[in-house]
């Protein structure tokens, strides 16, 4: 058995749609030793007209407060035909890191969403594979 991934999935729980993923689907990816990549998508975030780094921020918030160990970042970059406001490409991700900072978010966790759990997920996934950061 290997732990699954889903590379592009917000929060049902704060974007009402299929797309998104339910709490409990979040969780029982984490229990099995998954993750979940935060997806920057306007249209998986929020259904309003202007979306920003608040409205990815509001789903990471939530996918630490369900389970810290298994969410990372998805974006989608290059598969969406429009960001959020200031987060063009993966240049902008620093901002969303100096924001979760700000918040007061420890310097561990932020570098757990960014690599530490992606690297842990890749160790678990693929043992024999010799992966150094």
């Amino acid at each position: 058995k290997k732990p699954i991934i889903a590379s592009h999935s917000d929060f049902r729980a704060l974007r009402n749609i299929s797309r998104n993923q339910s709490d409990e689907q979040y969780l029982r990816i984490a229990s099995l030793g998954g993750v979940s990549g935060i997806s920057i998508y306007p249209d998986h975030l929020s259904d309003a007209e202007s979306v920003g780094i608040d409205d990815v921020i509001r789903h990471v918030e939530h996918g630490l407060s369900l389970d810290r160990g298994a969410l990372v970042f998805g974006t989608d970059f290059d598969g969406i035909e429009s960001t959020p406001l200031r987060l063009k490409n993966t240049a902008a991700l620093p901002l969303i890191a100096d924001r979760l900072l700000k918040l007061g978010y420890p310097e561990s966790t932020v570098d757990s969403l960014f690599f530490g759990n992606a690297l842990c997920f890749l160790r678990r996934a693929f043992p024999d594979l010799s992966i150094n950061p």
